[in-house]
């Protein structure tokens, strides 16, 4: 008797990639399996204008599907576009009712499927990942003598990094899996 493997898919494809397989039948693992993995393309660098020298990102918000929506304080919006996996959460800065300067302070992940993301307000958001999981990213820092740190861009071109930018001429990496 020959041993059979049957391998049973929940098959979602987006940009031609395999997002879900269940291997729950059979009695030959030893088969290809199947490569998964989020890629990102897209992204926002803030832009407040002519006359503006504090650009800044405000809100990361996604809603369910594969764009995640990018916002600066000079009212522009990006999207972020994952392929092979989708986002929901986020957070958009607010700062408190005297404050005229929301803004994202902290993108960062440590190898789940949740980022977190803070804001100069003192408010954690989280965006979460199906189909593939996050670490590193970055928490803004402008020096020891400015008060006012912020993320000013987050971009991707196609690839598993998103670069994360702040205000102090720093760079962070958010790696997907």
């Amino acid at each position: 008797m020959v041993a059979s493997f049957t391998r049973l898919c929940s098959v979602l494809v987006v940009a031609g990639m395999l997002t879900a397989c269940d291997e729950s039948v059979g009695s030959d693992p030893s088969g290809p399996r199947p490569s998964f993995s989020i890629t990102a393309s897209g992204g926002l660098t803030a832009n407040c204008g002519v006359t503006c020298s504090d650009a800044q990102i405000t809100a990361v918000t996604a809603s369910g599907g594969a764009a995640i929506t990018l916002k600066d304080n000079g009212g522009h919006t990006g999207t972020l576009t994952l392929s092979g996996g989708t986002a929901s959460g986020g957070l958009t800065a607010n700062c408190g009712i005297t404050c005229s300067d929301a803004q994202i302070t902290s993108i960062t992940a440590s190898g789940g499927a949740a980022i977190t993301i803070k804001d100069n307000g003192g408010h954690t958001g989280t965006l979460t990942l199906s189909g593939g999981t996050a670490t590193g990213g970055l928490t803004a820092n402008c020096g020891i003598t400015c008060s006012d740190a912020q993320i000013t861009a987050v971009t991707a071109s196609g690839g598993t990094t998103i670069a994360i930018k702040d205000n102090g001429g720093h760079t962070g990496t958010l790696t997907l899996n």
